[in-house]
């Protein structure tokens, strides 16, 4: 799934950080039968910021409700910092293959609740569209959203299951890629079938003596 053919790699959107923005991601529909395994996204120093590098944050995975992030967490990253060039740059966040449901909604997001507390300091994410306008629907299966918290709840990862998200415009998308493979059912080892034969031997010997048994007594 992929915004980028509809993004001209220069348009974004404003800053992430506190108290202010908290949280920015993109919405998707899950294909069938895949497992999610990376999501890139596009970030670029915010530039009233003074020290960008020492924002802290994480990226997420969580099913959508429509409204606001919920469900318990389906893939957490390792920290990492904010960017430092004003140019945006891409970050891949590789995702040990989460299994999602086919045609439900899920929203990837970039959020800083729980790891920065301080005033200042800010990126940005690249979008597929800039503030003011409309440069089409770069992917159909879902839209840009964001969580919006004040000083009090700096790091109160749970508002984020619990306030309504902002949507904004539906027909923007952030600049983002997500990967699937296909899911694999796990074969049995050799060993394992081995022991699933042995045992339907087994059964099938004990029904047979039952049988027998039963002959002799009538």
């Amino acid at each position: 799934l992929s915004s980028l053919p509809g993004w001209d790699g220069q348009l974004s959107i404003t800053a992430l950080g506190l108290p202010g923005t908290s949280a920015i991601g993109q919405t998707f529909v899950a294909p069938d039968a895949q497992v999610l395994t990376s999501l890139s996204l596009f970030l670029r120093a915010d530039p009233l910021s003074a020290d960008p590098g020492r924002l802290q944050l994480r990226a997420y995975v969580m099913a959508w409700d429509g409204e606001k992030a919920t469900g318990p967490v389906l893939h957490e990253s390792a920290i990492v910092a904010g960017a430092t060039s004003a140019s945006l740059q891409r970050y891949d966040f590789a995702i040990p293959h989460v299994p999602l449901v086919g045609g439900r909604q899920y929203v990837a997001f970039l959020t800083t609740l729980g790891l920065w507390d301080e005033m200042g300091g800010g990126f940005e994410l690249g979008t597929s569209n800039g503030f003011g306008l409309t440069i089409g629907d770069a992917f159909a299966g879902g839209q840009f959203v964001s969580h919006d918290i004040g000083d009090g709840f700096a790091n109160d990862f749970s508002r984020l299951a619990i306030d309504r998200w902002s949507t904004h415009r539906t027909r923007d998308d952030l600049a983002f890629e997500a990967r699937f493979a296909p899911a694999t059912t796990t074969a049995p080892e050799p060993a394992s079938l081995a022991l699933l034969g042995t045992g339907a031997l087994a059964l099938a010997g004990a029904g047979a003596l039952r049988r027998r048994e039963r002959g002799t007594a009538a």
